[in-house]
């Protein structure tokens, strides 16, 4: 879970219905796939999280390996602006 300070609360927004589109937040992405946005991504499978910029490659099942059965998929949980 990304975390912050109160003090930096004031520099994060709200994604709002209607205004950014849905699909970014809802859709899964595989293991080296290049990512539509630059921010943090989780895996749905572990939870552990990862920054990534836009169109850079998400890990790879070798860069991020789990020692159980779940699957790795990456799901954009906050979005940055870019350089």
């Amino acid at each position: 879970m990304a975390l912050h300070l109160g003090a930096s609360a004031g520099f994060l927004g709200e994604a709002m219905p209607g205004l950014v589109a849905g699909d970014l937040w809802e859709a899964l992405y595989a293991p080296g796939d290049a990512a539509p946005a630059h921010g943090v991504y989780r895996c749905e499978g572990c939870g552990e999280e990862v920054t990534c910029a836009r169109s850079a490659p998400l890990p790879a099942r070798e860069q991020h390996a789990h020692y159980g059965p779940w699957r790795v998929q990456w799901r954009l949980v906050a979005k940055t602006a870019g350089a």
